[in-house]
């Protein structure tokens, strides 16, 4: 059986997006790589064919949060400058 791989994901500033990845992955960490992108680590297996789109929402601090009728799972807040992204994976 083949080791697990940490994969990063990109996010965009923006308030819903869909990431495709192997299915079942796990998130490990949501943080800022060295270039200053805010990222999701996900531990992957890489045998795994199979993949699904992920949703994941972005909010800024102050910012109303508009999804009422999804489940959010808080993932992680990053510290940006003066902006301060929380991070959350809708169900």
């Amino acid at each position: 059986m083949p080791a697990p791989t940490i994969w990063k994901y990109p996010l965009d500033i923006t308030d819903l997006q869909a990431i495709v990845m192997p299915a079942e992955a796990d998130i490990l960490h949501v943080g800022l790589d060295p270039a200053g992108t805010l990222c999701l680590w996900v531990m992957v297996n890489r045998d795994v064919t199979v993949t699904e789109a992920r949703q994941f929402a972005v909010i800024g601090t102050g910012n109303p949060i508009q999804y009422g009728d999804l489940n959010l799972n808080h993932l992680g807040s990053v510290v940006q400058g003066p902006a301060v992204w929380h991070v959350f994976e809708a169900e």
